[in-house]
């Protein structure tokens, strides 16, 4: 991730001295995006497998959780 402090949609500085303290995947979001988008949980898998296999230097415990950025604008500073 970049290592600008501030949210690439609307400019507000997320935490001056631990940007990331706040950014945390919102797992209920997600498992609603999944219900409601046939096959992109399989999809999904199946481009982790492959960005994975890919990039071996990447590779981590990759759960079934994506960190999708949408609540980074609610975030309150």
């Amino acid at each position: 991730m970049d290592t600008n402090n501030f949210c690439p949609i609307c400019d507000v500085q997320i935490h001056k001295a631990k940007p990331f303290l706040n950014i945390k995947p919102d797992k209920t979001l997600q498992d609603i995006v999944y219900k409601l988008v046939p096959g992109l949980f399989q999809a999904e898998m199946r481009r982790r497998r492959e960005f994975y296999s890919q990039h071996p230097e990447q590779s981590i415990e990759v759960g079934i959780y994506v960190t999708t950025g949408i609540k980074l604008c609610g975030i309150v500073p």
